[in-house]
């Protein structure tokens, strides 16, 4: 518990292992985002976010730009979010439109919430561990999150181009706004964690591992205390 919580208040990351998604399910749904983001253009321009201006579907190249001093991110995104009954009043908010599905690969959206469902039902442990480091009720979380504003996103970085420049990233230098990020990872490179003293710290971990990033709304709910 005082690991967690140094992590949270120190840092703003963490590693974790041993959470129930092995290393094979990681490599499943990594293939099945791949065989999407190397799909044909025009199938992924059908389910472009930018159609219904919320983070449901594909996020193109340069489409986002996550810092003022960095040019537009390369990297290529598919988000998706919980879904919710047509009749529930909070579907008239911009963040609980409809997914958007491609038609290939094939079962991409069942492989994908069925992923997702698993992810958000970990990082409510996680949640009612972070609750427990401060003194609170572990289940503190537990009814702010019946219907959350969550994202499970799949972040394509292709190959830094050889003329690439130093303001040219996959995603720039940000600060994640959620409560928690849930990563998993293909295990490569990349990464950087900007620490307390100024320095940048390289984080790496195998498909299988995870790395959790504390974000800007657990920052404010718990006054900074996590």
């Amino acid at each position: 518990m005082h690991a967690l919580k140094a992590a949270a208040k120190e840092v703003g990351f963490l590693t974790v292992y041993n959470t129930g998604i092995s290393r094979e399910d990681v490599l499943r749904l990594l293939d099945v985002y791949k065989a999407f983001f190397k799909g044909p253009n025009a199938e992924k321009q059908a389910v472009n976010m930018a159609v219904t201006g919320a983070n449901r579907g594909w996020g193109a190249p340069g489409a986002e730009q996550v810092s003022a001093d960095a040019n537009p991110d390369y990297k290529e995104v598919f988000d998706c979010g919980i879904a919710l009954a047509e009749s529930d009043r909070l579907c008239a908010l911009g963040v609980y439109v409809p997914n958007q599905w491609p038609k290939n690969p094939a079962m991409f959206d069942v492989d994908i919430m069925a992923y997702f469902e698993r992810a958000r039902a970990i990082s409510l442990i996680i949640l009612q561990a972070i609750a427990a480091g401060n003194g609170r009720d572990p289940a503190f979380f537990n009814d702010k999150f019946n219907k959350p504003m969550a994202l499970l996103r799949g972040n394509f970085y292709p190959k830094r181009l050889l003329d690439s420049g130093d303001k040219d990233f996959g995603i720039a230098e940000h600060t994640d706004y959620g409560c928690l990020t849930f990563l998993a990872t293909d295990g490569q490179q990349g990464l950087e964690v900007h620490l307390p003293d100024g320095g940048w710290q390289a984080v790496q971990v195998p498909p299988g591992e995870f790395i959790i990033n504390f974000g800007e709304m657990l920052e404010f709910w718990t006054g900074g205390g996590s």
